[in-house]
């Protein structure tokens, strides 16, 4: 759960420091893994 929240994290982060409209969607699927690891893991 640690390596999906940190994945969460990192992926927060390029978000709010995105500088291509490439690198934000790319972010952004990043972001939707991580949160769906953490989910999954919870259950």
């Amino acid at each position: 759960m640690n390596r999906a929240k940190e994945a969460k994290r990192r992926a927060e982060q390029r978000i709010k420091e995105v500088t291509e409209k490439t690198d934000l969607l790319r972010a952004e699927i990043a972001l939707k893994k991580a949160i769906t690891r953490i989910n999954v893991k919870e259950l």
